[in-house]
């Protein structure tokens, strides 16, 4: 004979029972064929005998003195598996360490004595001797030996272990209500930490049993039950789905940009720099030696040609979704050179200020200046400085010749 909460029982063995919507105390004592007097002593977090929550999880013997055949836990019903087996099904296993206190540590300390193994007093403390029957236990079975009884640990002494579904972890606080903080200050009733009243309000002393719980599990003790909470609980949480990524920036055009250049694409380029640590000056859109000298240490540290002309490959480095530009149409390029005078040079003097170099006046006539600006523009590019437009260098300026 055992004692339980100072008083005797002649019940050697006992389990969790999870409260069906409709139930009162009074029903489930008729069921196991005991007292409502028994059961308030097994569980003594039931503070209004009248009150019980669907899903409430309590203590209750397994072997009643009585019991009908058709009583779902009577080793004859049908649907029972095995000959003499005690569970139908499987129950919930709560992790119990040193220090839980409760109705799952009857249970536990009652199971290591009929597995020989001396708990001390059956008293629903897991105290220093429970703990070391508990590892001596654990040993014998060939399991970690590290004095928490978790599902391997159940299930060697013999329990049918339910396995817990994933459920929502919402974070609660002082002041939340509802079925969560319901399940929560049960869950702190059976781990031997006192909310209260079961009565599903976050109120002072569910909060001052949070922070004690949380100090026994090495949590930080904020009082704030968080997924780390409530898996040190036992309870198993769903892993909310992954964010959707982004969406990518949308494809913009990439200007080809150089020391001379201006303008609202100059200004974006300075910012770009500017967030990756490469400092162009200020953002004004005036493409100056300074902005020139943050290109080519961008573009060595990229891994790019460091010629300090901004293109697509500058662009996308620094994190742009260039557009493909569609070819432009092919022309007649014509050979110019000092002295040509007409459209295509008023369009060649129009291209050569567009990347920075400076023809003089935009009036159709190739003089000293534009002839100037065309050699500075061939040295800029690798090509023959000889001050003559031909089809290399009407290319190098972005035109598409056609082929003759």
């Amino acid at each position: 004979m055992h004692r339980i909460y100072g008083k005797s029982m002649e019940r050697g063995v006992f389990m969790n029972y999870v409260v069906k919507p409709g139930e009162t105390l009074m029903d489930i004592a008729c069921m196991f064929n005991t007292t409502v007097e028994e059961l308030l002593m097994l569980n003594p977090q039931i503070t209004d005998p009248m009150c019980l929550f669907p899903g409430q999880v309590i203590c209750v013997p397994t072997q009643p003195c009585s019991m009908h055949p058709m009583h779902p836990m009577h080793p004859m019903h049908p649907q029972m598996p095995m000959e003499g087996q005690m569970m139908a099904q499987g129950q919930p296993c709560p992790v119990l360490r040193q220090g839980s206190q409760g109705p799952s540590v009857v249970h536990l300390q009652q199971l290591l004595t009929s597995h020989g193994f001396s708990p001390g007093a059956i008293d629903g403390i897991f105290g220093p001797r429970t703990h070391a029957a508990v590892v001596a236990f654990q040993g014998s079975r060939g399991l970690v030996q590290d004095g928490v009884v978790g599902v391997k640990t159940w299930t060697a002494l013999g329990v049918n272990c339910m396995t817990p579904q994933p459920s929502p972890c919402p974070t609660l606080r002082q002041g939340a209500t509802g079925p969560s903080v319901v399940q929560l200050q049960q869950l702190l009733t059976s781990h031997g930490f006192s909310p209260g009243a079961i009565d599903g309000i976050f109120g002072p002393r569910t909060e001052a049993a949070v922070i004690a719980f949380q100090g026994s599990r090495g949590l930080v003790q904020d009082g704030i039950v968080g997924v780390r909470t409530w898996t040190a609980l036992g309870v198993n949480c769903m892993t909310p789905p992954p964010p959707p990524p982004p969406p990518p920036p949308p494809p913009q055009n990439c200007p080809t940009l150089r020391q001379g250049s201006r303008g609202p694409s100059v200004v974006q380029l300075q910012q770009l720099l500017t967030a990756r640590g490469f400092n162009p000056g200020a953002a004004d859109g005036i493409f100056g030696p300074r902005t020139e000298a943050a290109v080519i240490a961008f573009q060595r540290s990229s891994g790019l040609t460091p010629d300090g002309i901004v293109g697509i490959r500058t662009w996308t480095a620094l994190g742009v979704t260039c557009t493909t530009p569609p070819p432009p149409p092919s022309q007649n390029c014509p050979t110019l050179r000092m002295g040509s005078r007409g459209a295509s040079v008023k369009e060649l003097q129009s291209l050569l200020k567009a990347q920075g170099f400076s023809p003089g006046n935009i009036d159709g006539i190739f003089g000293s200046r534009t002839q100037a600006a065309v050699i500075a523009f061939q040295k800029s590019r690798g090509l023959v400085q000889d001050g003559i437009v031909g089809i290399r260098t009407w290319t190098a300026l972005g035109v598409n010749c056609r082929k003759n």
